[in-house]
């Protein structure tokens, strides 16, 4: 008997904290309680407080403010700036107010909307001291080393029976040296140029009825990028990417004739880039849609995709970045291409980076980060690894390493001079390193 009493009592409880729950709370009330938790620094309370003046339809400048507070001390930057928003549109004066300045610009600077905290930065006349972490823009330096996990077996290149020609030319190693520097011109447009150069070394095998001869020889690879960045607000933006690209190599000499008669005696080539990406961010995830023509690797093509950020927590401490790509680089032939980033911070000033790609990156431009994938042959995927440390609040440095799985096009050519292309597999190491500074 005294256990039903007790299990009707805690039944009883429970209603009751259910019907106190859906009284709906006056404007006094909330913002009574509001100001208490504000005041003790509860911020779980006021948070929570917020949901239940938005079933009540109460929505005042005050409250935002608070609630905007109560996120920035969560650590939820992304949507402490949400709310810093809601407050400044019911209260143009509150950039008068020192407090409100310092902790806008604070979440802005932590959720590196730096254009936004740059365009603040012109009305902190009475905040001088928070100059020092203002951000104008960064300069970063890139290398990466690659190499064939295995060489290709001769069998697999030779000649196959009622064939006069066949040639494979497949990607060894890679040395890659990249500089980049991003500036904000103001608070509307910010820049970003980045220069690449690339010593590709390559093997070619090439075969006829009196030959097979194997030779190494090395594709250099020269590209400029620049990516102006256009903000429309604190959430609306437009990247413009323009590339421009060199290759050059020797990969047959005088012996292979039939490579020379074929066209196959030199390497030389320049290619194009424009690509523009739209994004919006609201509150925790950032949308884009995306599209770009080139004529990398010899090719025209058109690309279009859409990416997704997003901000779990609503800081950098937990991020992941999805895009789906799809190319027609011939007429009726779509490629798609799918790629996943996750990063998280695993220690003190210590984050790891793990992403995954699924698709022929041959071509693949990533607009919003100002990078292309332009290679000498194919893949079928990627995965990858780095880990990047902050040594200061303006340095960082990373380390990663990645593997390809790749596939070579061997070609050859019958009397009739009809072409058959066969794919070979083989696999890539790569580790790569840099630095950022910030300044």
């Amino acid at each position: 008997m005294k256990q039903l009493n007790y299990i009707l009592f805690v039944l009883l409880l429970l209603t009751s904290g259910k019907l106190i729950g859906q009284q709906k709370l006056s404007f006094q009330e909330i913002d009574r309680q509001s100001l208490a938790y504000y005041y003790d620094a509860q911020w779980d309370s006021i948070i929570e407080l917020s949901k239940a003046a938005k079933i009540c339809n109460i929505d005042y400048y005050y409250l935002n403010y608070r609630v905007a507070v109560a996120y920035f001390y969560k650590t939820n930057y992304f949507t402490s700036a949400h709310y810093f928003d809601k407050a400044l549109e019911q209260n143009k004066g509150a950039l008068k107010d020192p407090y409100f300045k310092e902790m806008y610009y604070l979440t802005l600077i932590y959720s590196m909307q730096n254009n936004a905290a740059y365009q603040l930065l012109g009305v902190l006349d009475t905040l001088a001291d928070l100059t020092k972490i203002n951000y104008l823009g960064k300069v970063y330096a890139l290398g990466m080393y690659g190499w064939a996990a295995d060489l290709m077996d001769q069998d697999l290149l030779r000649l196959n029976p009622d064939m006069e020609y066949g040639q494979t030319d497949y990607q060894q190693s890679i040395q890659l040296l990249n500089f980049g520097a991003t500036i904000m011109l103001s608070h509307t447009t910010e820049l970003d140029i980045r220069y690449t150069n690339a010593q590709i070394g390559m093997i070619s095998a090439v075969e006829n009825d009196n030959i097979f001869h194997m030779r190494n020889y090395q594709v250099t690879q020269n590209a400029i990028n620049i990516k102006p960045r256009f903000y429309f607000n604190r959430n609306a933006s437009l990247d413009v990417a323009l590339g421009l690209s060199s290759i050059n190599g020797r990969p047959y000499g005088w012996i292979d004739s039939n490579a020379m008669h074929l066209g196959y005696n030199s390497l030389s080539e320049k290619s194009f880039l424009v690509g523009l990406e739209y994004s919006y961010l609201k509150n925790k995830t950032r949308w884009g849609i995306n599209g770009a023509f080139s004529t990398y690797s010899f090719a025209r093509q058109i690309q279009l995709g859409a990416s997704l950020e997003w901000f779990p927590l609503g800081n950098y401490n937990l991020y992941t970045f999805s895009q789906a790509t799809a190319f027609s680089p011939e007429p009726a032939v779509i490629r798609p291409v799918f790629y996943q980033k996750i990063g998280f911070k695993i220690m003190s000033k210590l984050w790891l980076e793990v992403n995954g790609t699924y698709g022929d990156v041959q071509n693949l431009t990533f607009v919003r980060n100002n990078f292309s994938y332009e290679i000498p042959d194919h893949s079928y995927g990627i995965i990858g690894a780095q880990f990047i440390g902050i040594i200061s609040p303006r340095v960082s440095i990373f380390v990663g390493a990645q593997h390809w799985w790749r596939y070579a096009i061997k070609k050859e050519f019958d009397k009739d001079n009809n072409e058959t292309i066969q794919h070979i597999d083989y696999q890539q190491h790569n580790i790569t390193g840099g630095l950022q500074w910030k300044f």
